[in-house]
């Protein structure tokens, strides 16, 4: 294996629709939340692990399809 088929490998990963089905929401939601609250600590303990979670979970869910 080459380095530009590991290249192209990890980038038709990060092309699958489900990785974009799961992180795009999270995105959004974390997004929407931060700019609710601007100024307040709290959205990043919700946010991030949700966000993470997704990331996670579509990288899991595109593995196994």
């Amino acid at each position: 294996m080459t380095l530009f088929d590991l290249i192209f490998d990890i980038a038709d990963l990060f092309a699958s629709w489900r990785f974009y089905v799961c992180v795009v929401p999270a995105v959004l939601v974390a997004f929407l939340v931060h700019n609710s609250w601007p100024d307040a600590i709290w959205p990043w303990f919700f946010t991030a692990p949700v966000v993470l979670g997704a990331v996670v979970g579509g990288l899991w869910w595109d593995c196994r399809s």
